[in-house]
C-alpha cells in the first residue's frame, strides 16, 4: 500500500488501493488534476481537459514500456 510513500493521493484513488492492497492486488492510481480550485472550476477544467488527459496516458504508456 503506497499510501506513505506518494505525495498526492485523492479519496478515490485511496479507497481504490486500500482495497487492492487488502486483497493482494497490486495496483497504481493516475490521476491529473484539471481545475485549479477555485470558483472557475468548471471553465478550467474543460480548459485543461485534453492537456491532464494527454499527460496521463503519456505517464500510462511509459509503465507499460518498462514492463
Amino acid at each position: 500500500f503506497l499510501l506513505n510513500r506518494s505525495s498526492d493521493l485523492d479519496m478515490e484513488c485511496a479507497a481504490v488501493m486500500k482495497i487492492c492492497a487488502f486483497a493482494g492486488v497490486k495496483a497504481l492510481c493516475v490521476r491529473a488534476i484539471s481545475d485549479n480550485g477555485d470558483d472557475d472550476g468548471m471553465e478550467s477544467y474543460y480548459e485543461f481537459l485534453d492537456s491532464s488527459a494527454r499527460q496521463s496516458a503519456a505517464i500510462v504508456k511509459k509503465l507499460i514500456k518498462m514492463r
